[in-house]
């Protein structure tokens, strides 16, 4: 939430945002406090949308604290910034939930299967399973 709101507020709504990256991923407390503070975000976001103007520049320039590229020139570029921030933190929610769910095991864990056999494919061609990750040891994840 905290990437809509200095992206969106800040960069591109012109807000005064301030942003505790620590505190961001440090964050806990009881779900319902947490959507809360969803819908709020959200509600926050549409009128920051609203004040958009795609072409132009951002109205703030974003903090070198957190942007390691040269500065949007657009407040379009800061949009796409935050749409593929969403993406890539929905896909790792998406990940961590199937790994919490009942069923998810390693291939190591399956019965008399070798890892081997996602690896290789007729051909010479790799094909990998259609959902899994790797824990940090390196294992693979399967989610059936």
């Amino acid at each position: 939430m905290a990437v809509m709101d200095y992206w969106g507020g800040h960069v591109v709504a012109g807000r005064e945002v301030h942003r505790d990256r620590d505190e961001e991923f440090a964050a806990s407390g009881p779900v319902a406090r947490l959507i809360s503070a969803a819908v709020a975000a959200r509600r926050q976001f549409a009128e920051d949308m609203a004040a958009a103007e795609p072409a132009a520049p951002p109205r703030r320039p974003p903090l070198a604290s957190t942007w390691a590229g040269p500065p949007p020139e657009t407040q379009e570029h800061a949009l796409l910034h935050i749409l593929e921030e969403l993406a890539q933190h929905h896909g790792q929610a998406q990940l961590t939930r199937d790994l919490h769910l009942p069923g998810a095991k390693t291939i190591s864990a399956r019965s008399r299967q070798s890892q081997s056999d996602w690896i290789t494919a007729p051909a010479g061609r790799t094909t990998e399973p259609r959902r899994g990750s790797r824990d940090p040891a390196g294992r693979f994840f399967m989610i059936s």
